[in-house]
């Protein structure tokens, strides 16, 4: 057959002659039958046609046999190139290469050509492959057979005519019903005639079948919004009719799409040609209330048949029917620009303002200020005729015309909160303006207006400027300062003072009277009023003589001097007008006869005015007393220095009952570490040979003091600051509270509070009050000066008056009982005081009865962490015993405190301080029997459960008894500083202070740490601060601190701190430390972990025992950040050769030991122990897959190896068994095949048991480790 291929066997029509086997480039060779269907297409007309199709078998020479079976050889043959007229493939071929004839035959044969490919195509097998379907849809896109549509100006009709589908276009489906389409670049519309063009398109998916908004939003709209163009835009507005008539319920996919073109035809006002569009965010609905707002004259409304067909559809897809903020923008600006008449625009500007504003309705900040600052507002200006346009910001609404229509410019309507927030209206009128209004409004006299500004003011609580502005209506009906009036019902309505000082007006008292009170404005009249007012009298006189008017006011003020109480210093700076008019001092001013001898004739008298009830009261000095006194005595000023601010007895007696004696005596110490002393010494003076000389004394009452007495010396000087806190009652006020023993005052006739006297002085004049202090700490009475401050305390005798009605008399003996109490107080009370290092106390005459000395090793007090050691001494007679205690302590200075927070405490001015102490060691004593304590700066008497006893500068309520840190109301402001302290800072130090001791403690560090056991559970201190140190150590900070001690391991350093100064000059060991995330915890129970002590060791990194602290590290999750010595852990080290070796040395070590009855545990203790902590449940057998760590009768270890199932094997054996105590001994020699039975059997087992296997022994065997 195939030497047949290469002959020219086959007849062609136009006498041409094939190859049989010819190439496909030329394209296949019809096979065409009489009775086929091709024959009246081909050949139809043959007289008229000029043109044939090529390649046609002439059937007419060849036998019907051959012509048969070259048709059924076509269809099973392609390199025949043969076609039929019912084989599609090879039918298609043939019309693509014919497809110039094609092109050229008549409309109705391409119709006839269409329909019987369909025909051909539905007898396709419809699992027909995507390629073969993808090779036939090529040959049909060549074919010119397709009806397209096109439209050509003015784009009422569309025309169709047949042809390819060109694949350099995109070939669209007409929707049925869409008016003509212009030209479109790139796109193709094709409108099948008939149901057999539309099966085939459909088939092979000849063309695209576009969404109709799509079609119209991506492709048709971008080339037909030409307006300029008439025909485009009629074509435009027909296309946009048939959309939206096929889109009455818009998608929101569709309103989207929509809005974003020129697509809504708009009504033609303003005179324009042609079809205009415009966006639908652009064009208003005329329906809706936003439509007054726009001009006659502006084309922004759709055109009313346009409108009437889409209405529904329009408010859909955006026209705008309500204010959006672009639009706003828009209209302001069209305002600000328009030339139309101001009445007009007032009435778009109002029809603006009525319209509603939605709650989420906002301006962008760029809007907002264009919005506010641009001229569009038309409103009548007070300063020029007619209307202006103006900016929001400038003026103010018709609510606030009397606030500041003589400032501002006054739109003249009310608008609505709403609007009011967005033109700037409701910010707060500045203070300038309001005070023009102000100053306009007193200069009109206009009272209604002064009100409404004095309100607005009030409510923003501006005070301040209207205390120097003369704005309060007084009686009188003038505007006056506000200093110079009172609230209605004073005293001046009996005795007037006008016009230096009147009362309120009542109505304006009543409408104000929260401004009145802010101003202070009171309805008493002070001494202070009264001398402001004599002095405006004197300011406003011509002369030193007074005026009618004048002196009846001067004359009202000592009228009402003389119903005031209190302040006799201020009473007696009022002036007298004398018989001439002149104002002149209380102490030149006499009264009475005016023949009295000697030098009255020098003597001013009263006025004649002032009646003789009045100058009794006065209490002035008659002609005759002030001849005779001036005759004796020369008057001198009253010191008052030291005269009490308040009641000074009520403060000190107040003051008793809230301070301890204890704390008493910690307050003497406190001062002395203030000012700089070293040492401090309670001297109890028992007056054995009597009380001290009282002859010369700074006052006679002073002798009661002059016997027994506790001296307080300390070697620092005081300050002035020092000696100004005895002025200040409130601080201090330590000299004479009831006022009964010091010298009188020469005036008021009262005694002094207190007096600060030169050392020389008091030598000089009164030596006695010195003589009690003479001999202690080297003061002599022969010396002006003293560097050192001694206090002097003398106890109250049975007559003397108490400044506590219910305290106890205080005597030598109880003083001296409370001291001694006191020691064991002081023995802590220097740990953190930056100065006093040595208390003391003793009997004068005596030696010393106790001593506490503090003394920092090889640091200074500044250093965060010191060395202290305390030496206590206590003498009784001949027996001296002495207490030596070595701590650790770390202080650190606070900067900064949270921004919320305010230090309340009475030391706020000074740093924040924040300490720990922790005692390492006594002598002397027991470390047991020390109870740790709250300190603040001294001990505040709070004990706590701590192994350390904390510092830091707590503030502590008014009682002294309590440090609040609990959340309550109450000293909400303490509370919050103190739980600041206790939460934040004191547990950040605890972590820096355990960093600093565990190298130098090493697992006695353990002991100072914060734990569940000592923690109460309850809300105090220790719980707060057990919590929050717990919860910063499980925070991510802390993870890498080296805090937690190794077991046994030590280093020597050169940097090493000694904790106690050695004598034999050894080096300090540091031990080693590991953080939270580099240490291995055992947490095994002790006599376990004592026994595998020596083999964790060497195989175990950086292990530690946290021994009771281990509880809490699993309550605050801290061990899940942790490494713990347990299965997995253990594993892990048993599959690294180099640890089985050791355990091997190890075990081979403990059995050289136990021949030498040296050993304290044996071999099979620790295996037992190893297996026993790895093998906790079936989880973890399932780990020691790769372990080496089966002990085995050779005394070596076998590797466990997991492989499918539940079969085990050991590396170095091929059977592994579990024998009988009798079995290990008769198999002996295979010990290496054998576990030692010891290891997992109390007894021997009663039958040999075959463990594990090898990949050898080809045996699955039950997983026996799940039994042992």
């Amino acid at each position: 057959m195939h030497n047949l291929d290469n002959l020219f066997l086959l007849p062609l029509n136009a006498s041409r002659v094939r190859k049989f086997v010819c190439s496909q480039s030329t394209g296949p060779t019809l096979i065409l039958k009489d009775a086929d269907w091709m024959q009246e297409l081909l050949f139809e007309d043959k007289a008229t046609d000029t043109t044939s199709p090529n390649l046609i078998l002439d059937t007419e020479i060849l036998p019907p046999e051959a012509v048969e079976l070259l048709s059924l050889t076509a269809g099973q043959r392609s390199d025949l190139a043969l076609a039929t007229c019912s084989n599609l493939k090879s039918l298609l071929a043939w019309l693509v290469a014919n497809k110039d004839f094609i092109d050229g035959i008549p409309g109705h044969q391409k119709e006839t050509l269409v329909r019987q490919l369909n025909l051909l195509t539905l007898q396709q097998d419809r699992t027909l492959s995507d390629e073969s379907r993808w090779q036939l849809k090529q040959h049909m896109l060549q074919l010119p057979i397709f009806s397209q549509v096109t439209a050509t100006a003015p784009y009422k009709t569309s025309s169709s005519r047949r042809t390819t589908i060109a694949t350099s276009t995109r070939a669209i489906r007409k929707i049925e019903g869409m008016p003509p389409i212009p030209s479109i670049p790139g796109l193709a519309f094709f409108d099948p005639c008939d149901t057999h063009e539309t099966n085939l398109l459909d088939f092979f998916d000849l063309v695209e079948q576009m969404p109709l908004a799509h079609l119209f939003f991506e492709h048709i709209v971008p080339h037909i919004d030409d307006e300029k163009n008439t025909d485009t835009a009629e074509a435009k507005l027909r296309l946009v009719h048939f959309i939206l008539e096929k889109n009455m319920r818009p998608s929101d996919i569709f309103k989207s799409q929509f809005s974003k073109h020129k697509l809504v035809h708009c009504a033609n006002y303003s005179g324009h040609d042609g079809i205009r569009f415009r966006l639908p965010a652009k064009t208003v609905d005329p329906t809706s209330t936003v439509a007054n707002l726009f001009f006659d004259d502006e084309d922004v409304f759709p055109e009313p048949e346009f409108l009437r067909r889409h209405h529904e559809v329009l408010r859909g897809c955006g026209i705008v029917q309500v204010l959006s903020p672009e639009m706003l923008i828009e209209r302001v600006h069209t305002f600000a620009s328009s030339s139309r008449d101001k009445q007009t625009l007032i009435v778009k500007v109002k029809q603006l303002f009525s319209l509603p504003l939605d709650a989420d309705f906002d301006l962008s900040p760029t809007s907002l200020i264009r919005f506010r600052t641009l001229k569009w507002l038309p409103v009548l200006c007070p300063s020029s005729e007619g209307y202006q346009l103006v900016s929001p910001d400038s003026c103010r609404g018709l609510d606030d015309k009397e606030l500041v229509d003589l400032v501002l410019n006054i739109f003249e309507s009310c608008v609505t909160p709403k609007w009011k927030v967005l033109l700037g209206w409701n910010r707060v009128i500045e203070r300038g303006t309001l005070m023009k209004q102000l100053h306009k409004s007193l200069r009109q006299r206009s009272s209604r207006r002064v009100d409404k500004t004095l309100a607005y003011l009030s409510s923003l609580r501006d005070y301040s400027i209207l205390r120097q502005y003369p704005c309060i209506l007084s009686r009188h009906g003038d505007y006056v300062l506000p200093d110079r009036v009172l609230l209605p019902g004073s005293l001046l309505l009996r005795y007037p003072l006008t016009p230096f000082l009147d009362e309120v007006e009542p109505s304006f008292a009543r409408k104000h009277s929260q401004l009145l009170k802010e101003l202070g404005i009171r309805q008493s009249i002070t001494y202070d009023d009264l001398l402001r007012v004599q002095s405006m009298i004197v300011e406003s006189s011509e002369s030193s003589k007074l005026s009618n008017e004048n002196l009846d006011t001067a004359i009202s003020l000592l009228n009402i001097s003389t119903r005031l109480q209190g302040d006799s210093k201020a009473s007696a700076l009022l002036m007298i007008p004398d018989t001439d008019g002149k104002l002149l001092p209380r102490s030149e001013i006499v009264y009475g006869e005016r023949n009295v001898t000697g030098q009255a004739a020098s003597f001013s008298f009263v006025n004649p005015k002032i009646s003789q009830d009045l100058v009794e009261h006065l209490r002035l000095e008659s002609s005759y007393a002030r001849a005779t006194r001036l005759g004796i005595e020369i008057e001198d000023v009253d010191d008052d220095e030291y005269a009490p601010r308040e009641n000074l007895t009520t403060t000190i007696s107040d003051t008793l009952g809230r301070y301890t004696i204890d704390s008493t005596f910690s307050e003497f110490l406190a001062n002395a570490n203030d000012c700089g002393a070293t040492k401090i010494s309670w001297i109890l003076d028992e007056c054995a040979n009597g009380t001290y000389e009282s002859a010369a004394l700074l006052s006679e009452e002073l002798k009661e003091m002059q016997g027994p007495a506790l001296f307080i010396y300390n070697n620092g000087v005081f300050s002035d600051r020092d000696f100004q806190g005895f002025k200040d009652i409130g601080r201090g006020g330590k000299m004479d509270p009831q006022q009964r023993l010091l010298p009188r005052k020469k005036i008021t006739w009262e005694r002094k509070a207190g007096v600060k006297v030169p050392l020389e002085t008091a030598r000089r004049l009164f030596p006695d009050q010195l003589r009690p202090f003479h001999g202690l700490h080297g003061y002599s009475l022969e010396e002006n000066f003293y560097d050192g401050t001694l206090y002097r305390l003398p106890f109250r005798s049975t007559e003397t008056t108490s400044l506590k009605e219910t305290s106890a008399l205080i005597g030598v003996d109880e003083t001296k009982l409370l001291l001694e109490e006191y020691h064991s107080t002081a023995e802590m009370s220097l740990l953190f005081l930056r100065s006093v290092d040595v208390v003391e106390f003793r009997i004068r005459g005596h030696a010393t009865s106790w001593s506490v000395e503090a003394r920092r090793q090889g640091s200074s007090v500044d250093d965060i962490f010191q060395d202290i050691d305390i030496t206590s001494c206590h003498h009784s007679g001949s027996n001296t015993k002495t207490t030596k205690a070595f701590w650790r302590i770390a202080m650190t200075d606070i900067e900064e405190a949270p921004k919320e927070l305010i230090n309340p405490g009475r030391r706020a001015n000074k740093i924040t301080e924040c300490g720990l102490a922790a005692r390492l060691q006594s002598e002397g004593t027991s470390v047991d029997d020390l109870q740790h304590q709250v300190f603040c700066t001294l001990p505040t008497g709070f004990s706590i459960q701590l192994p350390v006893s904390i510092h830091a500068s707590f503030a502590i309520t008014g009682d002294r008894k309590t440090i609040p840190f609990e959340d309550t109301k109450q000293n909400s402001a303490i509370t919050a500083w103190n739980r600041w302290l206790l939460t934040d800072c004191i547990p950040d130090l605890y972590l820096e202070f355990l960093k600093d001791l565990a190298p130098r403690l090493g697992e006695r560090v353990f002991d100072f740490w914060p734990s569940m056991g000592r923690a109460t559970g309850k809300q105090d201190f220790d719980s707060v601060i057990h919590n929050a140190f717990w919860d910063r150590l499980a925070g991510e900070r802390y993870e890498s601190y080296q805090l937690f001690p190794l077991v046994e391991t030590r280093i020597t350093t050169e940097q090493s701190t000694p904790l106690k100064t050695r004598t034999d000059g050894r080096k300090r060991k540091l031990f080693q430390v590991a953080s939270l995330t580099s240490a291995t915890f055992d947490t095994l129970r002790e006599t376990s972990s004592s026994k595998l002590n020596p083999l964790f060791s060497k195989i175990c990194r950086n292990r530690v025992r946290p021994r009771h602290l281990w509880r809490d590290m699993v309550a605050y999750k801290i061990h899940l950040k942790s490494t713990i010595i347990e299965s997995q852990y253990l594993c892990s080290l048993f599959k690294i050769e180099a640890n089985c070796v050791a355990i091997e040395i190890f075990l081979n070590q403990l059995d050289a030991e136990a021949a030498g009855h040296e050993a304290n545990i044996s071999r099979d203790e620790v295996m037992k122990l190893l297996l026993q902590i790895t093998m906790q449940d079936s989880s973890s057998i399932e780990m020691m897959s790769g372990c080496r760590v089966m002990p085995k009768l050779d005394q070596t270890l076998g590797t466990i190896k997991f492989q499918s199932g539940d079969v085990v094997t050991w590396s170095r054996c091929d059977l592994l068994f579990l024998p009988t105590l009798v079995e290990a001994d008769l198999f002996a020699s295979n010990a290496s095949l054998l576990i030692k039975p010891s290891i997992f059997h109390e007894g021997a087992p009663k039958q040999t048991t075959l463990v594990a296997s090898s990949d050898a022994a080809s045996k699955s065997l039950k997983n026996p480790l799940l039994d042992l």
